[in-house]
């Protein structure tokens, strides 16, 4: 019959760490997970900047017209043409959206808005990642400028970019707000 013996715990071995693994691991490639459509825009200018994966489920799924509202495609739309290499995958349904992050580009573009969001809407995240472009932004959004939900482009123009100038060493800085 085995015998139990105890052993005081200032004999006993260490235990041993747990072992990491030598495979390369890089924060970039996991993704992080989130459900429903909340600081939707937020998630993906702050997952632009980190340079993270973001795969986003349960998107309105019960709503009665379920998944990703038409400005907000047309918001990752714009993603897509201010940065080099994002990629989107948006599901048949538009419940999940899977966002790959690529580079801030840069450059000139223009944008037509989609009209259930003002301007404002679209131009409020894009003053947060403006500064962090490889080359200057030259950007024209055409939309409605004012529609009760959200900021103005007035207000941005004269509360917003005074900030964001505080932290550029540019010149010409500015918003321009015209009509067709």
């Amino acid at each position: 019959m085995p015998s139990i013996v105890a052993i005081p715990k200032s004999l006993a071995p260490p235990k041993k760490k747990a072992t990491t693994s030598t495979a390369p691991s890089s924060s970039s490639s996991r993704v992080l997970a989130f459900k429903n459509h909340n600081h939707l825009r937020h998630r993906l200018i702050l997952a632009l900047l980190s340079r993270r994966p973001v795969r986003i489920d349960q998107i309105r799924p019960n709503a009665s017209s379920p998944g990703l509202k038409p400005y907000e495609i047309s918001f990752l739309r714009l993603l897509e043409k201010i940065t080099e290499g994002t990629r989107l995958e948006i599901s048949y349904t538009g419940t999940s959206l899977l966002f790959h992050p690529g580079i801030l580009a840069g450059g000139t573009f223009t944008h037509v808005c989609e009209m259930g969001r003002s301007v404002g809407w679209y131009l409020e995240p894009l003053l947060a990642i403006a500064p962090f472009g490889k080359k200057d932004f030259s950007l024209t959004l055409k939309g409605i400028t004012t529609d009760g939900r959200d900021v103005s482009v007035d207000t941005l123009r004269t509360s917003g970019l005074p900030h964001l100038a505080m932290f550029l060493d540019k010149e010409g800085l500015e918003l321009k707000v015209g009509s067709q």
